[in-house]
């Protein structure tokens, strides 16, 4: 709702802030402090999320880390900027790494996303489908050692 001065009321807080300080989206509109306190929320929930369905916090050299979770001869990692803490300023600009790491090809990955927006559902979207090409490669990778 715009006021007599024609600003915008944020959807949050209420307050009326000019048009150039807000966000609008499927949620409404919101000003930048309530846009960023709920991408902040969003990246602690997903960062939550991924502890709670099995990933670990792991070490990938020179300070790095990441979280990790193992699908037989595969392991799914997500990071960014070298950490595992996702921070949701840095979405923009270095987004997340996603990627699938098969066993055979020492570091190389086979399915990786880079997204750069905060739309966190979409996001856990992706590491799901991340972990569906791991469990297939997994697959693909004991049918051969069967038939060897």
């Amino acid at each position: 709702m715009a006021s007599f001065d024609n600003k915008e009321q944020c959807d949050s807080c209420g307050e009326y802030h000019h048009e150039r300080s807000m966000t609008f989206d499927r949620f409404g509109s919101l000003c930048f402090s309530c846009s960023d306190e709920r991408d902040l929320e969003g990246a602690q929930s997903f960062m939550a999320n991924l502890t709670d369905t099995g990933y670990d916090i792991i070490h990938t050299g020179g300070g790095c880390t990441a979280f990790y979770k193992r699908f037989g001869s595969c392991y799914v990692m997500v990071t960014q900027d070298a950490s595992h803490e996702i921070i949701p300023e840095y979405m923009s600009d270095v987004g997340l790494v996603i990627g699938v790491y098969p066993d055979d090809l020492e570091g190389q990955h086979l399915f990786f996303v880079n997204p750069t927006h905060s739309n966190w559902d979409m996001i856990s979207g992706l590491v799901l489908q991340a972990e569906n090409a791991a469990k297939a490669l997994n697959t693909i990778s004991a049918w051969q050692k069967v038939e060897a």
